[in-house]
Formats: structure tokens, C-alpha cells, sequence
């Protein structure tokens, strides 16, 4: 259940990073804005780490789940060589 959550949060994340380089195009493509014609501005920069970060913890969450489904406890545990 834990791995689901962490999977749900890095999706968040995710679009949460989506949302600040959608909201940096809407604001740059406005003639009104101050930003008008910046192509690399802050929020762009703020929403790609944000991307990245919520891939990770994306990874992060989908690894723990493939662990906990393909491997017992006892498994990872035990050393390979005796």
C-alpha cells in the first residue's frame, strides 16, 4: 500500500510540474505580460526540476512495488555466496 502511495504522490508531482511550464507558456505568450517572448524563464526552469522530481519519485515508488511483488523478505536478505 505504501508503494502505491509514493507512486500517487511522484504522480502529483509530476503534474504539478506540468502546471507551472503550462502556466509559464500561458504567461509568456500574453501580450499584456511583462514576460512576453521569454522563452527561459524561472517558472519554466521551477516546472522542469519540479517534472524531474516527481519522475524519480515516481521510479522510486514503482521499484519498492517490483521489489516487494518479485521478492520475499528472506531473499534479498540472504547473502548469495555461503
Amino acid at each position: 500500500m505504501r508503494d502505491w502511495i509514493i507512486m500517487i504522490i511522484g504522480f502529483l508531482v509530476l503534474v504539478a510540474g506540468y502546471a507551472f511550464q503550462v502556466t509559464d507558456s500561458i504567461i509568456t505568450s500574453s501580450y499584456s505580460s511583462p514576460l512576453y517572448g521569454n522563452a527561459g524563464t524561472v517558472l519554466q526552469l521551477i516546472g522542469t526540476t519540479i517534472v524531474i522530481v516527481g519522475i524519480v519519485i515516481l521510479a522510486i515508488g514503482f521499484l519498492k512495488l517490483i521489489r516487494r511483488s518479485f521478492f520475499s523478505e528472506g531473499d534479498i536478505a540472504e547473502p548469495i555466496f555461503r
